[in-house]
């Protein structure tokens, strides 16, 4: 008996498949049960959004809030400048991570539409924590661990932007701003592209005489077309995932406001991959807490050294 092999066109048709419509919408439809667990995911989403990991790891290994040291934002840059960076790459990672996470596990359930929702969520929950008196990060590295799952080649585009932007301009906050703003913009032709041009011409490479038409989504959900010879699930963005796109790149301009004013005025610092060799604020091992005291001179005198540049 031959034994039949799973191709990778298979494997394509097969991903798209359970990313666009989960496990649970097959089985519970529009059952009232299927709408409260998606409300349960959403909530869930930025409850674990709410873990800010640079709030987290500056209490655990330094008994501080790195909210009181540099500009005052909990995220990468901040934990960077202040603790050094092997302490922010764990916080990168911390909160890149917990929405790959959040956004994986809803899409697998719900489908593609309650993921967008969750990984929004995630984002807020970042950057107004709950468990930190909703003072928290600026939602980038939890918007890349939410395209990362849902829009993969969207992820390695906006990267490439992110990344040209960086090494052109050396402004970090900049790169991601830009990179937050073309989210929504990228995200249409990407998603539309690849769901009505490239996945299809995939499906039916090697076959002749085979007709498609592309059908909407309907609530979220992929409409399948049967031919005799090919099956294909087609889809055209829906307009709610558009709509937190949007409001996902308004929040990040928002948030990133005053980095902008200070790159027109000449003010904000430039970000170099090999930290400037300057004392730490605490020990590079992560086995001492810092010096609360010590911290906050340093951080006055860098302030007194650029009022004096």
């Amino acid at each position: 008996m031959p034994i039949a092999l799973y191709s990778f066109r298979e494997f394509v048709f097969d991903y798209e498949t359970l990313k666009m419509n989960g496990l649970l919408r097959n089985i519970l439809g529009g059952q009232p049960l299927f709408l409260v667990l998606t409300a349960v995911a959403v909530v869930l989403g930025y409850l674990l959004g709410s873990l800010n990991f640079a709030l987290i790891l500056s209490r655990f290994y330094f008994h501080d809030d790195v909210r009181a040291h540099g500009s005052g934002n909990a995220g990468y840059t901040n934990m960077r400048r202040v603790y050094g960076a092997k302490i922010a790459r764990l916080v990168l990672a911390g909160d890149f991570l917990k929405n790959v996470f959040a956004v994986s596990l809803s899409t697998l359930l719900f489908g593609y539409v309650v993921g967008t929702l969750t990984g929004c969520a995630c984002v807020l929950g970042h950057c107004f924590p709950c468990f930190f008196s909703f003072r928290g990060g600026k939602g980038i590295a939890a918007l890349a661990g939410m395209v990362l799952v849902l829009d993969p080649v969207l992820f390695l585009v906006l990267l490439l932007i992110f990344l040209l932007v960086l090494f052109a301009s050396r402004y970090l906050s900049l790169a991601s701003v830009m990179a937050g703003l073309l989210y929504p913009v990228l995200l249409r032709t990407v998603f539309n592209y690849l769901h009505m041009t490239a996945l299809p011409a995939l499906f039916l490479g090697g076959t002749e005489g085979v007709t498609y038409e592309v059908v909407p989504m309907l609530n979220g959900a992929v409409t399948t077309i049967t031919d005799s010879s090919i099956s294909l699930h087609l889809a055209m963005l829906p307009g709610s995932c558009l709509l937190v796109s949007i409001l996902i790149a308004i929040l990040l301009l928002a948030r990133h406001w005053g980095n902008l004013k200070r790159i027109l005025d000449g003010k904000e610092d430039r970000f170099f991959f090999k930290k400037k060799a300057a004392a730490p604020a605490v020990s590079s091992d992560l086995s001492l807490p810092a010096d609360r005291n010590s911290a906050v001179q340093r951080d006055r005198q860098d302030e007194q050294d650029e009022n004096d540049a």
